[in-house]
């Protein structure tokens, strides 16, 4: 009797965890009642980015101004972080090189914005053919450009989240990686 006891219980106790995982696997039948844009691949031809500067040549006393640009040239809408802030945990980064001796520039201050979690609000849908911007002042004392010499900047747009942090949103994730802009030669000559 004891034995028949033991299968009964088992019977529904093995039900009921095979159920479980079942429900865990499959995704709901009921869609979500507000779709915002169906998740789709996204590749990175679909965003650019472009820089300039406000001229070629410098003395290394000047200030550099920088325009960035991330533009969506795809035919759907995406959504990114709508602050563009500048280093590794952010979304934008500067590289410099000294073209003459190829050896990387590492500069004096390193600017590190850290975002906050994000809410929905904080990614801006991109439409097709839009774009956004922001632009930078920086010395070239601040990027350790004291010398006389051939320069090339390059700047770097990352995703500051992965795309689970998106809110249902098809965002440019970290997962994207890297997309950095044509470079950018400038020349600081003696004053």
């Amino acid at each position: 009797m004891r034995k028949n006891v033991e299968k009964s219980t088992r019977r529904p106790i093995l039900f009921a965890s095979i159920l479980s995982g079942v429900l865990l696997c499959c995704p709901p039948l009921t869609q979500p009642s507000r779709q915002k844009t169906l998740r789709e691949p996204l590749s990175s031809s679909q965003l650019v980015v472009e820089a300039v500067t406000n001229k070629f040549s410098y003395n290394p006393s000047e200030s550099l101004m920088l325009e960035v640009t991330v533009s969506n040239e795809s035919d759907t809408p995406i959504f990114i972080f709508g602050t563009l802030s500048w280093g590794p945990s952010a979304s934008l980064e500067l590289f410099v090189a000294n073209v003459d001796t190829g050896e990387q520039v590492s500069p004096n201050h390193w600017s590190d914005a850290h975002p906050r979690f994000p809410a929905e609000t904080d990614f801006l849908k991109l439409n097709p053919s839009h774009f956004l911007g922001t632009q930078r002042t920086v010395s070239l004392d601040g990027l350790n450009i004291s010398k006389p010499g051939h320069y090339r900047l390059e700047v770097a747009y990352h995703a500051p989240f992965s795309e689970s942090y998106g809110h249902g949103l098809t965002i440019w994730g970290k997962e994207r990686g890297t997309i950095y802009s044509k470079p950018i030669d400038i020349r600081v000559v003696a004053p």
